[in-house]
């Protein structure tokens, strides 16, 4: 896959000198080391795609200080995978706590100055921490650098989508959560700093990455360097009701940094949102919620700027209902 050096590319263009260049020169200064990452892979029942997982990290063009992989108390062979990368791997386990707990318990062994997350289930292109590293170099204020990601489905398609600037990602990100922990370094002592929350279920990485945007710098690599799957396993709406919940949590929490009209605008049309997902998503196992969540999704937002295909999926829903 071409995506990691066509952005090198234009990295060269950007900065006048090749990332490989940026990271020649900062080895070769004598009052500078490189910089050193981390990389944490959270796993439970892991088996199927962790040793890709592992070797995308051990295979960067920058290599990482070293390789943390934590086990959330798996029952199949993760802990053999990962142990038969002998010394190249660190391995720590604990009892299943869910994978924030593992994160901060990751970033608490780790070492590196920067922590580059991977979840186990996606995999990186091999310039991916270089090309962050050198953007990092380039910009010591910055604590957070993501980028784009190419979403691969159980049948084969594959969609690259592009990260977007900061500011519009700082924004967004009052609205929902426009990044994933796969594509993301971030400076360790901030990590420790906002850690993440161990009493939220699900939406965790958009109260993550919202705290931190708002204590620090962001930068972006638009093109795609890291693999995320999407496949039956991983897909958060299997409880719709707890998803629900919790993005609920965090919205009142990111509302609670607004005022007024502001604050009652942003609110309906979060609600109008969250409301809507999980109408799509109870549709297949609690078929008479979905027309109730729907209607209230419209009623909270009535406008056409936030996901105008809601009207036609009310329709749908209603004419459904009828019918039985």
């Amino acid at each position: 896959m071409g995506y990691g050096s066509s952005y090198k590319g234009s990295l060269e263009n950007q900065y006048g000198v090749g990332v490989s260049g940026v990271i020649h020169r900062m080895l070769e200064s004598e009052y500078m080391t490189p910089p050193t990452i981390s990389v944490v892979i959270v796993v439970f029942n892991g088996e199927r795609y962790l040793r890709q997982a592992i070797e995308s990290a051990l295979d960067q063009s920058y290599p990482p200080y070293e390789v943390v992989v934590i086990d959330d108390g798996s029952t199949d062979a993760t802990l053999e995978i990962a142990h038969s990368f002998g010394d190249k791997v660190i391995c720590k386990v604990q009892q299943n706590q869910g994978p924030s707990a593992a994160r901060n318990f990751g970033t608490e062994v780790s070492t590196g100055e920067w922590i580059a997350y991977l979840d186990a289930d996606d995999y990186w292109l091999p310039t991916k921490l270089e090309q962050q590293i050198a953007v990092a170099q380039r910009n010591p204020s910055v604590g957070l650098i993501y980028t784009g990601r190419t979403q691969v489905y159980e049948d084969g398609r594959s969609v690259v989508i592009p990260a977007r600037d900061p500011g519009w990602n700082k924004r967004r990100l009052r609205f929902r959560n426009p990044m994933f922990p796969t594509t993301v370094l971030v400076r360790r002592s901030l990590a420790l700093q906002h850690p993440w929350d161990v009493s939220l279920r699900s939406s965790v990485d958009w109260w993550f990455f919202y705290q931190l945007s708002k204590v620090t710098e962001f930068a972006v690599i638009p093109g795609s360097t890291a693999i995320y799957r999407v496949h039956s396993e991983s897909l958060t709406h299997r409880d719709w009701r707890s998803v629900l919940h919790y993005a609920q949590t965090v919205a009142i929490r990111i509302q609670e940094d607004l005022r007024g009209f502001a604050r009652w605008k942003l609110k309906r049309r979060v609600d109008c949102r969250l409301l809507g997902s999980a109408a799509i998503s109870a549709r297949t196992k609690d078929s008479r919620e979905s027309l109730p969540l729907i209607t209230r999704s419209i009623v909270s937002w009535p406008f056409p700027d936030v996901w105008p295909s809601r009207y036609k999926l009310f329709l749908h829903m209603l004419y459904r209902s009828l019918q039985r």
